[in-house]
């Protein structure tokens, strides 16, 4: 234990008194503007239309397949009667029916995110929602970055099959469901869904 510097005791620092800081009337004083209270109502009303834009979106992939696949189980119960109603939900052509709904519902989307991001045509849609590529990075480097992550997502996907076992889903029953079915969901998961979901 070292005696020396526990005896030392701490002496408080001197105290220097200033006069306060008081403005010149010649100093170059800049005064803060006062913001404009029409940014504050223009940022809530982006925000208003991305919640209004996104209601649209749920309302149009909730309404337009069950419109698409209503005149179907229509026929099928007039066809067929009441015993057509109890075979519905297990029907493969009224699952083709609403899958492929979700295409015009996904045009629909796009056509009103066009309307409201570029204002009616007036600016770039692309350039409004950003859509180029990132900056300092080619296109060459990005594509090989994108499938590099694909390739690791799905040996990931791969792995926790293996650990926790394989099950079917809602969607993988769907997808088996016929082979109509099939070709209608790989062409909306490759054309107009990732758009959708993007944008």
């Amino acid at each position: 234990m070292d005696t020396e510097t526990s005896s030392q005791q701490a002496t408080p620092l001197d105290q220097e008194w200033a006069p306060p800081l008081v403005p010149t009337p010649g100093a170059n004083i800049q005064s803060t503007p006062a913001p404009d209270p029409r940014e504050r109502w223009l940022a809530w009303l982006e925000v208003a239309k991305a919640v209004v834009l996104w209601a649209t979106s749920f309302i149009l992939l909730l309404s337009i397949p069950v419109i698409t696949a209503l005149p179907y189980a229509a026929y099928r119960i007039v066809t067929l009667g009441a015993e057509a109603a109890k075979t519905l939900p297990t029907d493969k052509m009224l699952l083709f029916f609403s899958v492929l709904g979700i295409f015009p519902a996904h045009l629909l989307t796009l056509a009103v995110i066009w309307m409201v991001m570029s204002e009616g045509g007036r600016q770039s849609f692309w350039k409004t929602i950003g859509f180029d590529w990132p900056k300092g990075l080619s296109p060459t480097v990005t594509t090989l970055a994108c499938v590099a992550l694909a390739l690791v997502l799905f040996g990931l996907a791969q792995v926790v099959s293996y650990i926790y076992g394989e099950r079917k889903t809602d969607l993988d029953l769907l997808i088996e469901s016929s082979i109509y079915t099939r070709f209608a969901m790989a062409f909306m998961a490759t054309a107009t869904a990732p758009l959708v979901e993007e944008v």
